[in-house]
């Protein structure tokens, strides 16, 4: 005789929840602040981000650190050739009108060693221009140093 086939029943979804007065999550995404239900984001930020920073700061594959200066444009989303995941930290100094003068890795400050790699985010850095901030005392020095960072995913 042919075996009758058997049904492992964990392959099953649960079916309708039977309490309706769970006092427990449905899943483990509590956002930052566990306590807090619904939406975290700011009501007033910009649609087009994914993050809890307004200004999208906090997402995406790179990361600005430069006290009291923003982007004028964040580095093209063009992404190089490679198959590499990673990420590179480029420490930079901007002269007083914005502009990057110097871009370099320290050591320690990335896990990918591909020279052409690295080049090519460098290339998007040294053409970065910043404005300052509005209301920011950035005020006095000729040089301003910070860092960029670039989160590298493979698809």
């Amino acid at each position: 005789p042919v075996p009758k086939p058997t049904l492992d029943s964990r392959a099953l979804m649960g079916g309708k929840k039977k309490e309706s007065d769970s006092k427990e999550a449905a899943s483990n995404n509590q956002g930052l602040f566990p306590e807090k239900k619904g939406n975290q984001g700011d009501p007033e930020g910009n649609k087009k981000t994914d993050g809890i920073n307004p200004d999208g700061s906090d997402i995406g594959s790179v990361r600005l650190s430069l006290y009291g200066w923003e982007w004028e444009r964040p580095p093209s989303a063009e992404k190089d050739d490679s198959q590499i995941d990673g990420f590179i930290t480029f420490t930079i100094i901007v002269s007083d009108r914005g502009l990057v003068q110097e871009a370099y890795v320290k050591p320690g400050d990335s896990n990918i060693q591909d020279n052409s790699v690295q080049k090519f985010y460098k290339d998007q850095v040294e053409k970065l221009i910043f404005n300052r901030k509005e209301g920011s005392q950035v005020t006095g020095a000729l040089t301003f140093t910070g860092s960029v960072t670039f989160i590298i995913k493979t698809n």
